[in-house]
């Protein structure tokens, strides 16, 4: 039971649609991790929309125990729920603001701000959902810096993932990148520069709750003060929300076009089975075991996608055939559609 996602910025709110059933008249019901998807908590007041597939109605509903919203007789919505009615619910909840601290002897928090175009954080248990915003806060640095260094979106999540794969980790082995935990996708949002403790801006950046604490990596920020910081954005405000969700379907499309069969089976017939980077052939290495055997890289840059676009792709210069430890790290480099950067690296090392 997969959720929508709306955003209604004049409302300051995030819109999240799923199917749902009326178990009883006026009982909307649905399963629990749609419940968890969406942070509610029971006995919470909700403003509701229902649509019974002619209709789209508004009125008030509460969240209770059993995962249910119950809506009074004499709300707009009651005759749009008789038993067994299935319906398109949708919950208004307001948007929720949050600072997210990285410790940069760990894990290099500007690089990464600066040159991905979406990073997965630790929710850490707490309920942050698409549609939030975030300010990301560096703990102390050698010169003894700390700060805001970059705002951003919640576009996608939670998931159970590790983050294996960020090259943006100070260490090849850390606790924190290796474990599966619940994280949420980060789109960033560049400062003009970093808002510095200390600095000309520290009345400000000093009352966050992630300035005053002597720990945790989650707190949560006031409203006032998301929208105090979002003057220092070097981005346009009034575009954020919309560049947010094109985004978020690039970087879905970009993994669809990877992982899609057809597409692999055509450039594989047309490269070959041999590493483009590093030359490796399994069937060389491993005989009949690696015959056949090579991945697929899509090349095109998520940037370059756009939203909408119908798109032809090249089996020839479009994607590159990759053995496995290639593949994962193209992944790593900050831009992983440079195939010749990843073929440097090999020869500077082999030499």
């Amino acid at each position: 039971m997969g959720g929508a996602i709306l955003k209604d910025t004049t409302a300051n709110s995030v819109t999240i649609g799923a199917t749902v059933w009326a178990s009883k008249q006026g009982r909307i019901s649905f399963h629990k991790p749609t419940a968890d998807l969406w942070g509610l908590k029971q006995g919470q007041d909700l403003e509701i929309l229902v649509h019974n597939g002619t209709k789209l109605t508004s009125g008030l509903g509460k969240y209770t125990s059993g995962n249910e919203i119950h809506v009074r007789a004499d709300d707009p919505t009651y005759p749009l729920l008789p038993q067994g009615m299935d319906v398109i619910l949708m919950v208004i909840r307001p948007t929720r603001y949050w600072a997210l601290v990285a410790d940069p002897s760990r894990y290099r928090i500007r690089d990464a701000a600066a040159n991905v175009e979406i990073d997965w954080w630790i929710t850490a248990g707490k309920p942050i959902r698409p549609g939030d915003w975030v300010v990301i806060w560096q703990a102390s640095d050698r010169k003894r810096q700390r700060g805001v260094v970059a705002l951003g979106e919640v576009i996608d999540g939670p998931t159970y993932r590790s983050d294996e794969e960020n090259p943006f980790w100070a260490k090849l082995q850390d606790p924190e990148k290796e474990k599966a935990v619940e994280r949420v996708a980060i789109r960033y949002i560049q400062l003009v520069s970093p808002l510095w403790i200390g600095g000309p801006h520290d009345d400000l950046i000093a009352n966050l709750s992630a300035a005053r604490a002597r720990g945790g990596t989650v707190f949560k920020v006031t409203p006032q003060q998301w929208g105090a910081l979002t003057q220092f954005s070097a981005d346009d405000p009034a575009k954020a929300t919309a560049v947010s969700l094109i985004e978020t379907r690039k970087y879905r499309m970009h993994k669809r076009i990877e992982r899609n069969p057809s597409a692999s089976r055509e450039v594989k017939k047309l490269q070959g089975f041999r590493c483009k980077a590093c030359q490796l052939d399994f069937k060389e290495m491993y005989g009949a075991l690696g015959e056949d055997f090579i991945e697929v890289h899509h090349l095109r840059p998520i940037s370059s996608l756009q939203d909408g676009e119908v798109a032809t792709y090249d089996s020839a210069t479009d994607f590159a055939v990759l053995c496995a430890n290639c593949h994962r790290m193209i992944h790593r480099l900050p831009d992983p559609s440079n195939l010749e950067e990843l073929k440097a690296r090999i020869r500077t090392h082999r030499a």
